[in-house]
């Protein structure tokens, strides 16, 4: 089930749940009970780390086979990996 965020318009509170993308509208906030609002813009939670060849970090490809090489290699080159944590 997809992951979703949410914004209590009675409370304030800002939350993500997993629901069926057919219940995606709306959602009941865990803080207040009322009906929480589907929030509209919102990148996805979770990026799933992808291991190859990464072109972007150093002068030439390398390869990276795990989070803790893609964390290494941006400290390394100064770079910023996204999505790993």
């Amino acid at each position: 089930m997809p992951m979703y965020t949410y914004n209590c318009s009675n409370c304030g509170q800002v939350f993500e749940e997993a629901q069926p993308i057919i219940e995606r509208k709306t959602c009941i906030c865990p803080e207040c009970e009322q009906i929480a609002d589907l929030t509209v813009g919102r990148p996805a939670s979770v990026i799933p780390f992808q291991l190859g060849m990464f072109e972007h970090i150093a002068h030439n490809p390398i390869y990276i086979g795990s989070k803790k090489e893609l964390r290494e290699n941006c400290n390394r080159y100064g770079c910023i990996a996204t999505g790993i944590d």
